[in-house]
């Protein structure tokens, strides 16, 4: 009996350490304690130590069990089914939908409808595409603010930079009868045949008076956005479209009279820059957009994504490419405005009130952008960190995985 009761504590204080020392499932605790509590009715030697070590046999024998399929799984696939059956026809009509819609574009489509302009009636200038063959004028010429145009075969040079006398339109080259004042000539552009199409708009003495005191407000004319416009040299861009010169358009400006009233052209003129900056910078940096943004884009993302698997660098790349972010939006909004007050401060100033006023505008723009990308990145500095560790940590898992 007392032998009895010294052991009580003695096993209250292996039940403890037990406890403290956890097991491998639910039952291995019990296990333990049975076998102790079997192991103390007989001798403390070997008949104790061997029930331990069956009791620590069959509890890792019912722990790996747990990895063994029953006898009747047939796999993870075998009662699945589909959960959304909406979604699922959504989906199948999508496809549909895009096969056909290919199929049809395949059959019925022309990608050249895409590269090539297109003139006021729908043509697509430099292809038979459409009703008419177009296919000896591959380029156009703009006539107003809405980009109508006409197809040509070449774009059209003036020495003298401006006519006032001639007018190109929608059914060619115009002048009035009794116009002897004109410097070029029916012939000086060769423009598509648009005698049946159907927008076609005809010039006649009335509506396309050739006068510079009235010309401008004519229904030909209308101040830029009719069917006719002064006949200007032109310069190419992107092979296929013909932009007015800006010397051109200022010379004009000289010529025609309109009396009291200033003379608006800026709408035409903004549109034409626009357009020829558009082009132009695409064209001129065609190679560059190429390379930088298709090859080199493709390499840095595939080395910026293996170098995130590096845990020491982790931290360094995510918060520089942050970093980086932000400067280079306010690097770009101060280099805007710089060249903004340069352009003011330029005499005689070349560029127009407009553009100076944009630049402004867009850096300031890009000055708020910044500061707002900035001030996110201080209130969410804990929710970076967060996305960091779980990177880092799934960074660790595919590292362990056997290739």
């Amino acid at each position: 009996m007392g032998r009895q009761r010294d052991e009580q504590p003695r096993r209250k204080r292996n039940d403890r350490r037990e406890r403290r020392r956890g097991s491998r499932d639910s039952g291995g605790w019990r296990d333990a304690k049975e076998s102790r509590f079997r192991g103390s009715r007989g001798s403390r030697g070997s008949r104790g130590s061997r029930g331990s070590r069956d009791s620590r046999s069959r509890s890792s024998d019912k722990y790996d069990r747990r990895f063994e399929a029953p006898a009747d799984f047939d796999g993870p696939i075998a009662n699945r089914s589909c959960t959304d059956l909406l979604f699922a026809l959504l989906m199948l009509i999508l496809w549909g939908a895009m096969t056909g819609l290919g199929i049809y574009s395949y059959n019925n489509g022309d990608y050249r409808a895409v590269l090539y302009p297109m003139d006021y009636d729908g043509n697509i200038c430099g292809t038979d595409f459409s009703d008419k063959d177009m296919t000896n004028y591959s380029k156009i010429v703009y006539i107003n603010n809405f980009g109508g145009g006409v197809c040509v075969n070449e774009c059209p040079k003036v020495e003298a930079l401006v006519d006032v006398r001639t007018l190109l339109t929608y059914n060619g080259v115009f002048q009035m009868d009794k116009e002897k004042d004109a410097i070029l000539g029916l012939d000086y552009v060769d423009v598509a045949d648009y005698s049946t199409a159907e927008n076609l708009k005809v010039c006649d003495d009335t509506n396309c008076d050739t006068d510079p005191t009235v010309s401008w407000y004519k229904l030909g004319i209308s101040m830029g956005y009719g069917f006719a416009y002064y006949a200007v040299d032109t310069v190419e861009i992107l092979g296929v479209r013909c932009i007015a010169n800006p010397s051109s358009l200022e010379m004009l400006k000289t010529q025609i009279d309109t009396g009291n009233d200033p003379l608006d052209i800026e709408a035409w003129t903004i549109t034409q820059e626009f357009l020829r900056n558009l082009y132009g910078d695409i064209f001129e940096a065609r190679y560059y957009v190429l390379t930088f943004g298709i090859a080199a884009a493709l390499v840095i993302g595939f080395l910026y994504a293996q170098l995130l698997r590096f845990q020491p660098l982790l931290g360094i790349m995510i918060w520089g490419s942050i970093f980086c972010t932000i400067g280079i939006i306010l690097g770009t909004g101060g280099y805007a405005y710089t060249v903004a007050q340069d352009w003011k401060a330029a005499d005689p100033q070349v560029r127009t009130d407009f553009d100076i006023q944009g630049t402004e505008i867009f850096s300031y723009c890009l000055f708020g952008l910044g500061s707002i990308v900035l001030f996110l990145t201080i209130f969410l500095r804990k929710q970076i960190m967060l996305a960091m560790a779980c990177v880092r940590e799934a960074s660790r898992s595919i590292a362990a995985m056997p290739l």
